[in-house]
């Protein structure tokens, strides 16, 4: 979110709307002030961008004999985190999902596209979007094997408490050369208010409980 507090102590679902109205509006003539205050772009940037080009080129639109399609994998990928990374996790599905995360991500590479024009190519956009999802699918994946607790939207059935004394740390998820993760994490300074157990109906459990 981009303000926590537009809304309020407690968003209620779909008043998200006014944030992205408001701070939609002012991220874009942020971004188009701050382009026109730009100076040309330096030669290494130049480099990336033609290099990103070359991958481009040679990885969708001038590649033939590739046999996989976008939707496939995108199916079997939504599949793969819904039922391995859904609301119950386990080391087991976890790993399930993450071994058929990295399947995907090699069969990714044989994508074939039936267009390969430059000009509203949303073929290559969903290619693009594919590649995204496969990466940040995995990066969840890892998150969720590397933290043995449950917290928040994060429950493990076999780690079902929530360890502070391991996990109450920003995690940062890295690709390494190999294509393996790596997590390296910094600890969470706590200011005022230090983290408390979430609790439902115990209000109203001692109301009952003194009633007799």
């Amino acid at each position: 979110m981009a303000c926590v507090s537009i809304n309020g102590a407690n968003r209620l679902g779909s008043n998200s709307l006014p944030e992205l109205l408001v701070f939609g509006a002012r991220a874009g003539k942020a971004a188009a002030l701050t382009s026109l205050e730009q100076k040309p772009p330096s030669e290494h940037v130049i480099a990336q961008a033609n290099d990103e080009k070359r991958r481009l080129e040679e990885q969708f639109l001038r590649k033939t004999g590739g046999r996989e399609r976008i939707a496939t994998i995108r199916s079997e990928m939504h599949q793969a985190v819904e039922s391995g990374a859904g609301i119950y996790r386990t080391q087991d599905s976890l790993q399930q999902a993450a071994d058929k995360l990295q399947e995907l991500r090699e069969r990714f590479r044989n994508l074939s596209l039936d267009d390969h024009s430059l000009t509203f190519n949303t073929e290559l956009l969903g290619a693009l979007e594919l590649e995204f999802m496969l990466e940040v699918g995995s990066a969840i994946v890892a998150s969720a094997l590397h933290r043995t607790e449950s917290r928040g939207a994060h429950q493990r059935t076999d780690f079902p408490a929530r360890d502070d004394r391991n996990f109450l740390a920003h995690a940062l998820i890295f690709r390494s050369p190999d294509g393996s993760a790596r997590i390296e994490t910094t600890p969470v300074v706590i200011t005022r208010w230090p983290p408390g157990e979430r609790v439902y109906g115990v209000k109203s459990e001692v109301k009952e409980v003194a009633a007799r």
